[in-house]
Order: C-alpha cells, then sequence, then structure tokens
C-alpha cells in the first residue's frame, strides 16, 4: 500500500501483477461527492510509458468527463501524455476534476447539458449517485476490494 503525498489517494499494486493498481481515492467534503470514497484501477500496458496507463473508475460515478464504463476524460490521459508524467500528477487531475468538471471536455454530452441548464440538478444527481454507490470510509472499500496492505514502496522516479 503506498499513501502519496495526498491521504486521500491511497494505491494498492497487485501482488502477482504490479503492472495493474487498484486505488482508493477520497473525495474532499467541499465537493458533490461529499468526501465519499471511490475505487479506481490502474492499468499499465506493453506501450507504458509511450503511453498513458489506463485509468478508470470501478465505482460507478457521476461527472461529465467521466463515462458510465469510468473512462476518464482528461488531456493529462491523452494529448498532453508525456512520459515524464508522475502517477502522482494524474490522481491529483482527477481529483481535480470531482472538485471542478470541464464541462468543454466534456464525455457526456447529457450531463455536461444538465449542468448548463440546471446546475443544481447536476449536482443533486452527482450527490445522489454518492451515496448510492461510494463509500463512507476506507475500511469498507477495501474489504470489499480485498484489498491488500504490504510494505513495498512504489518508486514513481522517471
Amino acid at each position: 500500500m503506498l499513501k502519496y503525498p495526498s491521504e486521500d489517494i491511497i494505491v494498492f499494486a497487485v501482488p502477482k501483477n504490479i503492472a495493474f493498481w487498484k486505488v482508493i481515492l477520497k473525495e474532499p467534503e467541499e465537493t458533490s461527492y461529499q468526501g465519499k470514497f471511490w475505487v479506481l484501477y490502474v492499468e499499465f500496458d506493453s506501450h507504458y510509458p509511450n503511453y498513458p496507463p489506463n485509468v478508470r473508475f470501478v465505482t460507478n460515478i457521476y461527472n461529465v468527463n467521466i463515462s458510465g464504463d469510468g473512462k476518464i476524460c482528461h488531456q493529462i490521459l491523452g494529448r498532453c501524455w508525456s512520459m515524464q508524467t508522475k502517477m502522482s500528477v494524474i490522481f491529483e487531475n482527477i481529483l481535480d476534476l470531482l472538485k471542478k468538471p470541464n464541462f468543454d471536455d466534456a464525455i457526456s454530452c447529457e450531463k455536461a447539458h444538465l449542468y448548463k441548464e440546471s446546475p443544481n440538478d447536476y449536482k443533486r444527481e452527482a450527490k445522489d449517485h454518492s451515496n448510492k454507490y461510494a463509500k463512507n470510509d476506507f475500511k469498507t472499500l477495501k474489504d470489499e476490494y480485498r484489498l491488500e496492505d504490504d510494505d513495498n514502496q512504489i518508486d514513481e522516479s522517471p
């Protein structure tokens, strides 16, 4: 298990496959997601680091920049990818999307339209999704996904 500088991001490398991580992310309290906990996965395929890793939400989340299957629409995972990009930067950018979605680069036009027409309805949908799918505490998600602590540290050096 690795805690990034932010206590809101905890990474679990899968013991039998170091190229696959499970991540528990905690959203800050001041958002529609109410400080809930979410699970993501990170998969480093054979093209990494020339191409970005596949990062997706496992927990269903309501956000204009995240598809129904968890795909995250962010420049850092596409056209702005660099081989020097650290995972901590990716995670911080994902947290930023949750704090302040990018409505100009929406993956869901329907959600973006709802926000433009009725921001309060959009926020209510996000909050309802959060209450339905996210968890209130780290331990519940850790147990549900059978994530195990170990003392291995993940080195982000380029």
